[in-house]
């Protein structure tokens, strides 16, 4: 085995399990959540790429050319010196590869399907918002609070909701809601959830999944917090607390809850904005980059060589 080889598949178990283990219990993450986000994606995808690289680097000699592999496929002979060794580990490459595609797709189609059932019986139940521009009123005792995004985002709220808030809440929940179509997040949830999916007996993706749930509702506060009092968000969410909570029916699949991590955002908002240092989310951004950045290299130059 190869320094390189080595190394690559180290990395690839670090980053499957005691790295994201160490994430996930840290406690900096709660107060620069967007740079947890960063890190949590750059493990996602420097895990994949390392997996993949390893097993490619295995499979793939020097002497031997993807195009050889392609012919072997539809019926040549496999190169002269490649062994069974070989041959498994640039299979395990491809059903690796196929595996994480399908079930990114599969997630997608799923997601925007019922997605689109959700906002077809949202916009027959419910009317246009007076005044405000992209909400809808869903006339419902309970009060709710959620977003569709689309081709047109919209957030929805109930009559409960409306007739408890006082108007700095009702802005601030419209302001969070926004957030999260703002950022895209329903993207970023649907790449872990998929990556759960395909790995649905690894621990570490739940973690991952239920971490990033978790820490984009923590930006979405912080960025609602740049157009409205942190105290109003505070008071809505203490308000109802874990009433404003659509992920559990909706978020999952649809749209974005504001989890039950209630206590912790409410603490978050009333306190002083407690950021960990410009040094510290400077080594945490080049971290994320060295992370994808090394694999991604060593991908480049392996396919390189062998194309």
């Amino acid at each position: 085995m190869s320094f390189t080889l080595g190394a690559l598949a180290a990395l690839a178990v670090a980053l499957a399990w005691p790295v994201p283990m160490l994430l996930a219990r840290a406690r900096w993450t709660e107060r620069s959540p967007r740079a947890a986000l960063v890190m949590w994606q750059a493990i996602a995808l420097g895990g994949a790429l390392s997996m993949f690289s390893a097993l490619l680097d295995l499979a793939l000699k020097p002497s031997v050319r993807v195009a050889d592999l392609a012919a072997a496929a539809v019926g040549g002979p496999l190169p002269a010196d490649w062994t069974l060794l070989n041959a498994l580990a640039f299979s395990a490459a491809v059903l690796f590869a196929v595996l994480l595609f399908a079930n990114v797709t599969h997630a997608a189609w799923t997601t925007e399907r019922k997605r689109r059932q959700h906002r077809f019986r949202v916009e027959l139940l419910s009317d246009p918002l007076e005044g405000v521009r992209d909400v809808r009123l869903l006339n419902h005792p309970a009060p709710l609070a959620f977003c569709l995004p689309g081709l047109r985002n919209l957030t929805v709220l109930s009559s409960g909701l409306i007739e408890l808030f006082d108007e700095g809440e009702f802005r601030a929940v419209i302001a969070h809601e926004r957030a999260h179509l703002r950022g895209q997040h329903h993207l970023l949830l649907l790449a872990f959830r998929a990556w759960h999916a395909a790995l649905p007996w690894f621990p570490i993706a739940s973690r991952a999944e239920g971490a990033v749930a978790r820490l984009i509702e923590l930006v979405a506060d912080d960025d609602a917090a740049r157009t409205v009092p942190r105290a109003d968000l505070a008071r809505a969410l203490e308000r109802i607390g874990g009433a404003w909570e659509d992920g559990l029916s909706f978020g999952q699949d649809l749209g974005y809850a504001v989890t039950n991590n209630v206590e912790v955002r409410v603490g978050r908002l009333r306190a002083p904005r407690n950021r960990i240092s410009v040094p510290a989310r400077l080594l945490v951004a080049v971290t994320a980059f060295a992370l994808v950045a090394v694999p991604s290299a060593h991908l480049i130059d392996t396919l390189g060589r062998n194309f």
